[in-house]
């Protein structure tokens, strides 16, 4: 039995995130400070809450190779794929990483901040841990 592992986004994804959030509430304070509402100030607000909300996303994202399935989490959605359904893992450049399924289709894992090989790699050694053991 192989414990379950769950890979999160990656500390620097978090810290980009967070700067650049921080600079659009910022430029929020500085625009509304300097001349009181103006279309800058909404564009900053606007920016500001979208900061917010990827923050949000980035915290519920997530990918968790268990023993029996394969779950990729994010805010909206939670996919869950059996090591049957799983027959490969592929990535290509500028693509990130996508599993090829047993009935022919596609699914796409979320970019993490993790190397698309190294991720790519982490899946398929779990899938063949998980297949040699089931057998």
């Amino acid at each position: 039995m192989q414990p379950t592992r769950v890979l999160r986004p990656k500390g620097w994804l978090v810290g980009l995130v967070v700067g650049a959030t921080g600079l659009f509430v910022l430029g929020f304070w500085a625009s509304y400070a300097g001349g009181g509402w103006t279309w800058t100030t909404a564009g900053f607000i606007a920016l500001s809450l979208v900061g917010c909300g990827a923050l949000v996303e980035l915290a519920w994202s997530r990918i968790v190779l268990s023993e029996a399935e394969l779950e990729v989490r994010t805010l909206w959605t939670r996919r869950r794929y059996a090591v049957s359904q799983v027959a490969s893992v592929t990535w290509e450049a500028g693509c990130g990483v996508a599993l090829k399924l047993s009935n022919g289709s596609w699914a796409r894992l979320p970019d993490l901040g993790y190397n698309s090989q190294g991720l790519t790699n982490t899946v398929r050694a779990w899938l063949k841990r998980t297949k040699s053991g089931a057998a």
